[in-house]
């Protein structure tokens, strides 16, 4: 987008945006029991209470996906095959 339309005046929608984007992304849903909110996200639900640990419990769960998927990797292992192959390098 150029020009005037570049730019929204309505910041609320646009935050609102946002966290559905983010949410969407790290696969979060959110729920609501008698006016309480809370985020389930992997194995995890977090209320209110314990709304300290929600960044704690964000990195965690992205550490065990990124690796998970790191060795789900097609391509694991074959590091130390080239190095095997490879010719050694003479040092003078």
């Amino acid at each position: 987008m150029e020009g005037s339309f570049a730019d929204s005046t309505n910041q609320l929608s646009n935050t609102w945006t946002l966290a559905r984007n983010a949410c969407w992304r790290q696969m979060v849903t959110w729920s609501f029991k008698e006016g309480s909110p809370s985020i389930i996200f992997g194995d995890e639900c977090l209320t209110a209470t314990k709304r300290t640990k929600v960044m704690k419990a964000f990195h965690e769960n992205l550490q065990v996906s990124e690796t998970s998927m790191l060795i789900g990797a097609p391509s694991q292992g074959n590091a130390m095959d080239c190095i095997i192959m490879s010719r050694p390098v003479l040092t003078s």
